[in-house]
């Protein structure tokens, strides 16, 4: 019929384009970054936040007002909680300054200092499951090698012999922290290139060289990767007591039994020993903790994994003024075979440590110096790892002797738990045949 009207095939089609376009907008509006289901959360959230924050301000203000001073302590503020939000929050007892309270039903951590100050941790929490203390994992640094050529450095103190270290690409997992930040140990090879430290300067230097060096080769500071030597606390804090009374057992026995032609004075309670002769050392041994020269007490604030500021400065030989009258120095030189019961076993990786520390291919140095007092000398070394246990090796001795030593360069890596890591599905032992990937 000619005066029949319809919807014609352009209209119909017109009407579905407009329709899917308004549609379009609806389901953006839900669903999109700013829609309305995730302004609905984000206010949600907000309130949430709030009335935690308010909780928590109520349990502060009680706490504080437990102590003379308005002071707010951890016991204290675990009273009011325990009262006040019941389950719902509980402080991280491992945390002291600042305090972590976490909110179980949340998920929140906030951070609260000691003056009562109150903030959301907003810290990066990642999903580390599948991967173990022990565990073989490969990270590829950015950078190819390093060259050592600082002064220490080489086969002896005047004369160095520059040495290129290859990046390695496998390495142990060390610790793996409660938001899933790792510490990464480098799995040692026989083909790993050796360092070689050399007299006082080695002994003054080779903190800082090795710290410095690690950092170097590993860091990736666009993905907040930072690298270091390894250093002796790394095993002596994972070690359980029976561990700990191995070390104080050999330094109780090795010390030294009388004074003679060198020795002026024997205290084996604090495992000093007095030189009458024989009185040399390295310069940065009166910047280091118990030291005493000439009857002065020189004892500085640097312990023996921490580098001397002045660094560039420390390129004697010895001291200034060598063969001091006399010299006191604290022994403390050890070495042992640790054994897997030796070390802590809390997170049931006793095996682990005891397995990564020390059945390696080869040596590797430690970036904590030490000193060994015996009847006729004091030798001033470096530690290291000779393959089953910690020890030491010997660079400057105090009758003015110069040692060389070599050994391999141990990095540690700290992975931030914003980095991407595949998790290896590999059943073999610490997933060594296929390790889990760092990206």
């Amino acid at each position: 019929m000619k005066n029949s009207k319809g919807i014609t095939l352009l209209a119909l089609v017109i009407t579905i384009i407009v329709l899917l376009i308004l549609a379009g907008i609806s389901i953006g509006a839900i669903t999109g970054n700013n829609s309305i289901i995730n302004q609905a959360k984000k206010s949600k959230d907000e309130t949430e936040i709030a009335e935690e924050k308010e909780l928590l301000e109520k349990c502060v203000a009680f706490a504080k007002a437990k102590q003379k001073y308005g002071s707010l302590t951890k016991t204290d503020l675990e009273a009011e909680l325990e009262i006040y939000a019941q389950d719902r929050a509980n402080v991280d007892p491992e945390s002291d300054d600042p305090i972590i309270v976490l909110f179980t039903d949340s998920g929140r951590n906030y951070l609260i200092d000691l003056d009562g100050e109150i903030s959301l941790d907003e810290t990066i929490i990642a999903d580390r499951t599948g991967i173990s203390i022990g565990d073989y994992i490969t990270y590829t640094s950015p950078t190819a090698s390093v060259t050592f050529t600082e002064a220490g450095t080489g086969y002896s103190t005047y004369a160095t012999k520059p040495a290129t270290v290859q990046a390695k690409t496998l390495f142990r997992v060390m610790d793996i922290d409660k938001y899933g930040n790792l510490t990464l140990m480098g799995a040692m090879k026989s083909e790993d290139s050796n360092i070689y430290l050399s007299g006082a300067l080695g002994y003054n230097n080779a903190v800082y060289i090795l710290n410095k060096k690690c950092s170097d080769l590993y860091e990736n500071p666009s993905k907040g990767i930072t690298a270091r030597s390894i250093k002796i606390e790394d095993i002596t804090d994972r070690l359980n007591q029976t561990g700990k009374d191995k070390i104080t057992a050999y330094i109780n026995n090795n010390m030294p039994t009388y004074a003679g032609t060198y020795i002026a004075n024997i205290d084996s309670t604090n495992k000093k020993v007095t030189y009458k002769t024989r009185t040399n050392y390295p310069d940065i041994f009166q910047y280091e903790v118990g030291g005493i020269i000439d009857d002065t007490d020189t004892s500085g604030e640097i312990g023996q994994s921490e580098s001397y500021s002045g660094y560039n400065g420390l390129t004697n030989l010895a001291n200034k003024t060598p063969n001091p009258t006399s010299l006191t120095l604290t022994s403390t030189y050890y070495k042992f075979v640790p054994a897997a019961s030796d070390f802590d076993n809390t997170k049931g990786n006793a095996s682990a440590y005891q397995n990564m520390f020390f059945e390696t291919d080869t040596y590797y140095w430690i970036a904590s110096r030490c000193i060994d007092c015996y009847s006729e000398a004091a030798y001033f070394g470096v530690r290291c790892v000779l393959k089953d246990g910690p020890s030491a090796l010997a660079l400057y001795y105090s009758y003015n002797r110069t040692n060389n030593a070599g050994s391999c360069m141990c990095p540690v890596v700290n992975i931030p738990a914003s980095v991407n890591i595949t998790v290896s599905t590999d059943s073999s032992t610490y997933h060594k045949t296929v390790p889990h990937v760092v990206h």
